[in-house]
């Protein structure tokens, strides 16, 4: 009965995520297009952090934002959560 016995695939939470996006988002978001949305709406790249962090301030509203720079990556949730406390995103 083990032989039979099938667990998840290893990309079948990627494979899901494609399918059914966290509720309230239409698509996933990487980390890549987080930066280059928050760049877009003026923030600049003000520090780096420990590790693959970096900072981005707004020279206007002074909202700062830390960022990993895992590009390729999806940020998920906590990209569009980052996006919203920056202002971006309702």
């Amino acid at each position: 009965m083990a032989e039979n016995y099938r667990c998840c695939a290893p990309d079948a939470r990627s494979a899901e995520f494609a399918v059914n996006p966290p509720l309230g988002y239409s698509i996933g978001v990487t980390w890549g297009e987080v930066i280059r949305r928050l760049k877009k709406a003026g923030f600049i790249q003000t520090r780096t952090g420990k590790g693959s962090h970096v900072q981005y301030v707004h020279p206007m509203t002074k909202k700062e934002v830390w960022i990993a720079l895992h590009t390729k990556k999806d940020a998920g949730r906590l990209g569009y959560r980052i996006l919203r406390d920056a202002g971006l995103e309702d």
